[in-house]
């Protein structure tokens, strides 16, 4: 009978401690999981807000181009409106408004700290002029892929044009009937690192919790890691840290964020802002998607995390599994010693009253 006793208390000692590690695994699977899906609110809170900046800039160009003035290229009047619309877009990114004139083959220009002035056209211009002319695009804005700012020549400046064909077909008192005839192109230059940044430095729901944005090609938008932008996202870690296998990420970014896919995951890094070593992190992704003419291209905006902050916040909670654990140890193994006791004692009493 005690040796019964020995064998329930083991197994009870036994389920104990397994019952109490799958506890700890299971809250720390549940506390990753809800952290990561906060992480994923903020992402995509985030990509919800650069669409509707470059929405913001979308209305403001198609608005630019239905200005009568703009269309029959009105001069006096053509530079004020073009002014008028820099003063308000360009607190959003954009660094140039230009407008290619068909008929003259004239461009008017806005850069920062300037007024509306003439220049002449390039090959990029022409090449813009050429897609605006094509009637099926009437109506449609297109966004080129991004390039270095070579006004200040920082390559952690990236920036896109946005260009829409400006068409006669609004009216106004010396035109009052529209004739559908081919005006030019107007274009923006926007800053899109600047937009991006504005958006994701507000992302700070830890003090280790950072965002990055990578564009449709497979380059970084935006990156805590101030020289990866620019950069091609499956190469810019491995130049940093060349021992470390970056295939996870690398397959998380190619697979699911450049695919227009939304979730968590997680990867390991080689450092996490000034903490150098291999490093588990947490993310979380979601798209940004925008309109390119009859098509959308893709970006896509991620939160990380090192786990280190989920570890901070169950730790306490692992601390009163293993106080638990501890106490029902110590009444099992109290419980199986009194039993025992009372046992030897019966069975002495016993041995007297044969004897």
């Amino acid at each position: 009978f005690k040796f019964l006793i020995t064998i329930m208390m083991i197994i009870l000692l036994g389920m104990v401690l397994i019952l109490g590690w799958l506890s700890i695994r299971k809250i720390t699977e549940i506390v990753t999981n809800d952290f990561n899906q906060q992480q994923l609110l903020l992402a995509k809170h985030a990509a919800s807000q650069i669409e509707n900046s470059i929405d913001l800039l979308k209305r403001e160009l198609t608005l630019l181009t239905l200005s009568p003035a703009i269309q029959y290229s009105e001069k006096p009047a053509l530079k004020n409106r073009m002014n008028i619309t820099f003063s308000s877009v360009k607190h959003e990114g954009v660094r140039e408004i230009k407008f290619i004139e068909n008929k003259a083959k004239r461009v008017f220009r806005i850069i920062e700290g300037k007024k509306c002035f003439e220049d002449k056209l390039n090959k990029n211009d022409t090449e813009f002029l050429k897609w605006a002319s094509i009637e099926e695009n009437k109506g449609k804005i297109l966004f080129t892929d991004t390039s270095v700012c070579q006004e200040i020549n920082e390559p952690q400046k990236l920036i896109i044009k946005m260009i829409s064909p400006v068409w006669q077909i609004s009216i106004d008192e010396s035109h009052p009937v529209a004739t559908n005839k081919f005006s030019g192109a107007m274009i923006f230059t926007v800053d899109i690192t600047y937009l991006v940044s504005k958006i994701t430095k507000k992302i700070r729901s830890c003090k280790t919790v950072y965002a990055l944005v990578i564009y449709n090609k497979g380059t970084y938008l935006y990156h805590e890691e101030q020289s990866f932008i620019g950069q091609n996202a499956f190469e810019a870690r491995k130049g940093k840290k060349p021992h470390i296998s970056f295939e996870r990420i690398n397959e998380i970014q190619r697979e699911k964020m450049l695919k227009g896919e939304e979730g968590t995951s997680w990867y390991i890094s080689g450092w996490h802002k000034e903490v150098e070593g291999e490093i588990k992190k947490l993310i979380a992704y979601a798209p940004i998607k925008i309109a390119n003419g009859q098509k959308n291209i893709i970006w896509s905006i991620a939160v990380v995390a090192p786990i280190s902050e989920v570890e901070g916040a169950i730790q306490s909670i692992q601390i009163q599994q293993i106080l638990l654990q501890g106490i029902i140890i110590v009444i099992i193994l109290f419980g199986g010693i009194f039993i025992n006791f009372i046992l030897v004692t019966w069975s002495n009493t016993l041995e007297k009253e044969v004897i």
